[in-house]
């Protein structure tokens, strides 16, 4: 029912790595080298109470990491390097109670969080209490919620309305058929914005972009062999949680 791997530079813990061992209450996997779980690390644990993950390398948990846990109440993951915490990543776990180093906490002491997304503590009805101090927080506009929640009573949120700073056709308004349109943008913003690229078209071309049409991060977008089916308007919008900002160009081919 208890497994004590604690020290012994274990580096990563694969899928089914402990499905047959569905009795098992306790499971100590601190003080190694994990940098990475993957999902279904630890699936077929009806029973498991405890889990720990504490002094390791971890840098994310991913959503569904800790799915399927019934039982779980204790789940320490402090002092490791986790820089992010996605929506869900710890969520439905109807016994946890115990997340960090004392009992009905949870505590995700001394990582490098900078923010918290909404939903990422959701259906968890026995948590108590919630300990994070000592991460390095930033905190602007996507944490809003996460201050009217209390936990950041004395911070000031930092949150700015995107700005397009620059949107203009780096070759003039008009070029031929064949060539590169290459319109350069520039965005501005605390938090990030994310930078969309609205085609004549109407398709909206991002950052995942990929093929004749990119888009780099600053909103600069890239159209390569263009056609005349790349006239016409082109709409440059910036978002974040603070608000968005759109900056139109016109642009023209010739046949």
């Amino acid at each position: 029912r208890m497994l004590p791997l604690s020290r012994n530079r274990i580096t990563k813990i694969d899928p089914g790595t402990f499905t047959n061992l569905p009795k098992l209450e306790w499971l100590d996997l601190s003080i190694n080298q994990i940098t990475n779980i993957d999902q279904g690390a630890f699936t077929n644990l009806p029973e498991l109470r405890m889990l720990k993950l504490s002094q390791n390398r971890i840098t994310k948990i991913d959503p569904g990491t800790f799915t399927n846990l019934p039982k779980l109440n204790a789940l320490h993951v402090e002092y490791n390097t986790i820089s992010d915490i996605k929506p869900g990543t710890i969520s439905d776990l109807p016994e946890l109670h115990d997340l960090g180093l004392h009992a009905n906490k949870i505590n995700l002491e001394r990582n490098r969080l900078t923010a918290i997304n909404p939903g990422t503590f959701s259906n968890l009805p026995k948590l108590i209490r919630l300990t994070l101090k000592g991460n390095p927080w930033y905190c602007d506009c996507a944490m809003a919620n996460v201050k009217k929640a209390q936990l950041f009573k004395n911070q000031i949120l930092i949150c700015e309305k995107p700005k397009i700073v620059s949107f203009q056709n780096s070759k003039g308004d008009r070029l031929v058929q064949g060539g590169t349109l290459r319109l350069v943008g520039e965005a501005s913003s605390t938090p990030k914005p994310e930078v969309t690229v609205t085609l004549p078209s109407k398709l909206i071309a991002t950052v995942e972009s990929s093929g004749r049409v990119t888009v780099e991060v600053n909103g600069t977008i890239t159209i390569r062999d263009v056609t005349a089916a790349d006239a016409g308007q082109y709409i440059c919008t910036a978002t974040n949680p603070g608000g968005s900002a759109s900056e139109t160009l016109f642009v023209e081919v010739e046949t």
